[in-house]
């Protein structure tokens, strides 16, 4: 596989093509295009720069410097896969639609009081974010259903033509309508009636509203504000992505391309944009669940089925764990402030990047991060202007990167300006410039460190049994000394790096998911009502599916339920058996709860708080290409330099290129391994190994 590269970032060049998969990762600086050749398994990567005032001007840019490669000329775009931060920006920047919220009559303040819990437990003066919906626009109405599911107070014709005129009202400072009511997961008829009576209003009286949702359609379970707040930013983000979307399909029109568009969701499975477009709130975490999705690709090839995820790029890194070779689902996000209730993949993001600054607080305690020198200006090695010392910079100082070989040649860096700002911090901290240099970096591998853990034995999963795959522009720099930080004695080199996560959105499944609360003891008494449940959940998204084009053995469905013992606050989620009894499921629980928090009660009752069911239609999964066998005979180095490890000093290292290295082969660190998106380091006492595959896997010694 051959690359070129110019100014604006790299093209592939491969064999002739057939059909081939686009896949398209939206970044804060770059978006990382991913081409899979399916009839030779070829897969080639390039980059170019985000648009950031809109991202599908990048994703249209990128399509067209690949149609333009001679060697397209003979192929057929089959599909474009595409992650995208625009609903995560939307509400981060509070850049979305003006909703208005209709609720039941006495619960409009619900979206504000939100839950008593404090962010920081002994700060005096907390700052509460600002609901999304300002007092205003909430409009309380005159209905009312039981907790048992039944009609207390009937909605009214008059009541409908008043939440009509009050919106008429609101002409000009709403675009998007969100409905929750109080029971409506145990009854949805309110709900359903409202947004009919709207929807067949929508284009006359009421054209100026863009989107309605309704919370028995977004989350139907129990907890209101929770519930309230994902349809809030279902409404809130429904006119950005219904908007973005159009964008991207009338772009790739313009190009004469008839080719399906599937749009990565937060849950780690794909959909068509007609399913998004009706619950565009699953895109919040479009833009983390591609590197999950690789890393579970890299864990399936290579037999490993308890890893952690790390995506190390220039600004944030996204630890995720995987059991299985499956990420872990998880109900406790937030975005914005605000929870995040919907199934997503459970990633932590923590502010440690290339181009984290480190600084002192206080003038004495050296810290690194949140804050970023981002692509512009950049690490003061970039020669931009920068003038912070940065993690890159510090990479230089120690001779981990090549100045002249900075993503593959295109950016030369200037070791000079990198020097001078980490001596003017060691200065300060009483350092000479190599020992701040290690300093900057034994912080910057603590944070990420803590993230890891945080995913880990916070949630009862020991680290050190687990494999580390690392990838990002700066994963594989960092990857051996962060495994060193806390344990873990295999790190996991992918063979493209920088742009794995984009590889992981051509891996991925459709997928959706339902649930519904029941609050029913989990004994031989109920089981028959939960199975009954679970196959209407498994219909309704069989059905789902079928409309996105998949027959029935192409449908994987998995059961889950959310249990707790009576009186707790909070649940756990565990797999249904359908074939197995309520005992067992009982003897389960416990166990997981066992493991959770170290203790189980025996003899407690179990409640089945939610049925929740996940359905995929399976693909075709793509298969990266064998590269060369070793047939004993040695590969030599391409040139040695001076690095500076902590525990060994200055030591000439040899440095060797990624093409270079054939399968089978093993070499002892200290070791540097270049190529074109990333520089992969091997410390002393570790060995890595070549995989048929293209991974590397590196392995601590002692």
């Amino acid at each position: 596989m051959e690359k070129w590269f110019d100014v604006q970032g790299s093209l592939p060049v491969m064999a002739t093509m057939h059909e081939v998969w686009i896949a398209t990762d939206v970044g804060g600086t770059f978006t990382d295009f991913i081409v899979y050749n399916e009839s030779t398994g070829q897969v080639a990567s390039f980059k170019i720069s985000t648009t950031s005032t809109d991202q599908s001007q990048a994703l249209e840019d990128g399509i067209k410097r690949l149609l333009n490669r001679p060697e397209m000329q003979e192929a057929r775009m089959r599909l474009v896969v595409h992650g995208t931060t625009t609903a995560t920006n939307a509400v981060l920047q509070r850049k979305g639609a003006k909703v208005a919220l209709l609720t039941t009559e006495g619960f409009e303040d619900v979206i504000e009081i939100g839950r008593q819990n404090r962010p920081t437990l002994y700060e005096l003066k907390v700052r509460r974010t600002s609901p999304l919906v300002p007092r205003e626009l909430r409009k309380g109405v005159k209905e009312r259903i039981t907790v048992q599911g039944h009609v207390n107070v009937p909605l009214s014709t008059e009541e409908l033509e008043s939440i009509k005129e009050w919106l008429l009202s609101k002409k000009h400072e709403i675009d998007a309508v969100a409905i929750s009511f109080l029971f409506s997961f145990f009854n949805s008829t309110h709900e359903r009636l409202i947004k009919d009576y709207l929807t067949a209003k929508l284009s006359d009286q009421l054209n100026f509203i863009k989107h309605v949702s309704i919370s028995s359609e977004i989350h139907p379970e129990f907890r209101e504000y929770e519930r309230t707040v994902a349809t809030v930013l279902d409404a809130y983000v429904g006119p950005v992505i219904n908007k973005y979307l159009s964008r991207i399909m009338q772009r790739l029109r313009s190009l004469s391309l008839d080719v399906p568009l599937r749009i990565m969701q937060s849950n780690g499975g794909v959909a068509s944009v007609q399913t998004v477009i009706q619950r565009p709130v699953v895109t919040l975490l479009s833009g983390l669940a591609g590197g999950v999705l690789a890393g579970a690709y890299s864990a399936r090839s290579l037999g490993k089925k308890e890893v952690i995820t790390l995506d190390l790029g220039g600004t944030s890194t996204d630890v995720a764990v995987l059991h299985d070779y499956e990420s872990v689902s998880s109900k406790e996000h937030q975005i914005g402030g605000f929870p995040l209730v919907i199934p997503c993949v459970d990633v932590e993001t923590v502010g440690a990047g290339g181009g984290s600054i480190a600084w002192l607080f206080e003038e004495k305690i050296l810290r690194v991060g949140p804050q970023s020198a981002e692509a512009d200006p950049g690490p003061a090695c970039y020669g931009k202007g920068g003038k912070d010392p940065t993690v890159t910079d510090a990479d230089v100082v120690l001779g981990f990167l090549n100045p002249n070989n900075f993503a593959g040649g295109e950016l030369k860096l200037k070791p000079e300006l990198a020097k001078q700002v980490i001596q003017d911090l060691g200065e300060n901290m009483g350092l000479n410039r190599v020992e701040a240099a290690q300093g900057v970096l034994m912080v910057f591998h603590q944070n990420i460190a803590h993230a890891i853990n945080r995913v880990t034995l916070h949630r009862g999963y020991d680290p050190r049994r687990h494999s580390l795959v690392v990838f990002g522009g700066a994963g594989p720099t960092h990857g051996c000394f962060i495994a060193e930080q806390v344990g873990i004695r295999e790190v996991i080199v992918p063979p493209t790096p920088g742009t794995w996560s984009a590889f992981g959105l051509i891996t991925a499944d459709f997928r959706h998911d339902k649930s519904v609360s029941i609050f029913k003891e989990l004994n031989d008494e109920n089981w028959d009502f939960i199975l009954e449940i679970r196959q209407q959940l498994e219909e309704e998204l069989s059905k789902i599916l079928r409309d996105e084009g998949f027959v029935d053995e192409n449908i994987e469905l998995k059961c889950f339920l959310d249990c707790r013992y009576e009186g707790q606050s909070y649940e756990l989620k565990m797999v249904h058996e359908r074939t197995s009894n309520a005992r067992k499921h009982v003897e389960a629980f416990h166990e997981l709860h066992q493991q959770k928090y170290g203790f189980f009660l025996m003899h407690h009752p179990i409640v089945v708080v939610n049925v929740h069911v996940v359905a995929w239609g399976k693909t075709k999964t793509p298969k990266f290409p064998e590269i060369a066998k070793k047939h004993d005979q040695a590969v030599s180095p391409r040139f040695v330099r001076e690095v500076w490890w902590s525990s060994m000093g200055k030591q000439v290292t040899p440095i060797y290129h990624r093409e270079d290295l054939l399968a089978g082969m093993t070499m002892n660190g200290p070791l540097i391994i270049e190529q074109d998106d990333t520089t992969t380091v091997v410390p002393s006492g570790w060995e890595l190994r070549v995989f048929g595959n293209g991974h590397l896997i590196i392995t601590r010694k002692n």
